[in-house]
């Protein structure tokens, strides 16, 4: 069989984490697989529907298009499987958009099966068959010995797209500057980032380094505000922390609650003053650090790891008859 794989982009971080690994995933396993990136304009669109009528399978990620084009893939092949990780049925800041709705909407009516990266946007799928599927980070380039850096750092891994909600933070994190002042944050990102009550490290993000850049650092935060947008996030973030062996403060919101186990694996905060406990009570408490560290560790390899989440989706596909592995 032929599984025709559509992104908006292979190097997106939600098709680098969510597609291509299952793509990899179906070759191993003998499965014959194509990948359409090349969605704008007619010509574009054209070739895609010509793809489509020569696959018994389209894995469409996160892509939403007119309804009417989704009608014409769905006329050309029968089968569609809808992989999202956001609230893209909504604007960035929350806000509704009809047109976003309806493009949603057309999708989920199309699709033979939707993998919802979280609890809450699986809500969000009505009567559709619907399975909720974690994004997964791969293990292997973590080496939990490498050695800490001196003191104690936070570590924030994002991009510029979320750096509105280390923003929203900042007061807290002057705040926590000016009294523990042994205390730096790392900012892993596409930007650079600065306090002035705290020493800040930025670190350009690269696929490369990410992994050795995180496992340095003592104390992963993630910080976020709660809007339906936000509820969407997948807490990718917060999977590669515990991946990291480290110990997580995150706000008290979105799928973040899902993943972070109150004082096993990690520090839930609600309030401005949950944030400063929370970082008090790990920054001096190296057994601490480690407790939490190691429980998201085993709580990472069991669920969120690449092969597990891998394995579950070609027994869910396998189930429905929508792939057949040689």
């Amino acid at each position: 069989m032929k599984v025709l794989f559509i992104t908006k982009g292979r190097e997106d971080p939600a098709a680098r984490y969510r597609m291509m690994p299952v793509l990899s995933h179906f070759q191993n396993l003998k499965i014959e697989t194509s990948l359409c990136d090349e969605l704008d304009g007619i010509a574009a669109k054209c070739r895609l529907l010509s793809q489509a009528s020569d696959a018994q399978l389209l894995f469409v990620q996160r892509k939403l298009f007119a309804p009417w084009f989704t009608r014409a893939l769905k006329r050309r092949c029968k089968n569609i499987v809808f992989d999202f990780d956001d609230a893209i049925f909504c604007r960035s800041n929350g806000g509704s958009s009809a047109s976003r709705m309806r493009k949603f909407r057309g999708m989920l009516a199309s699709s033979s099966l939707v993998l919802a990266g979280n609890g809450y946007l699986a809500t969000q799928c009505g009567d559709v068959d619907k399975v909720v599927v974690p994004t997964a980070v791969d293990e292997e380039p973590f080496n939990l010995d490498i050695e800490k850096e001196p003191g104690c750092t936070l570590v924030w891994i994002g991009s510029s797209s979320t750096r509105k909600y280390l923003e929203q933070h900042r007061q807290i994190l002057e705040e926590v500057g000016a009294r523990f002042p042994n205390i730096i944050l790392k900012v892993i990102a596409d930007f650079d980032f600065h306090l002035e009550n705290m020493s800040v490290v930025n670190v350009a993000w690269s696929l490369e380094s990410e992994a050795n850049q995180l496992v340095s650092a003592h104390i992963g935060i993630a910080p976020m505000t709660d809007n339906p947008w936000t509820r969407g996030k997948c807490a990718l973030k917060v999977i590669q922390y515990m991946a990291a062996g480290l110990p997580v403060i995150s706000s008290n919101s979105g799928a973040n609650r899902e993943v972070v186990v109150q004082d096993e694996t990690g520090l839930l905060a609600d309030t401005f003053d949950d944030w400063l406990q929370a970082i008090e009570l790990l920054s001096g408490n190296e057994s601490e650090r480690k407790r939490l560290g190691s429980a998201g560790r085993r709580r990472m390899l069991q669920l969120y790891s690449s092969t597990t989440v891998l394995d579950s989706i070609t027994e869910v596909l396998t189930s429905r008859k929508l792939i057949s592995p040689a």
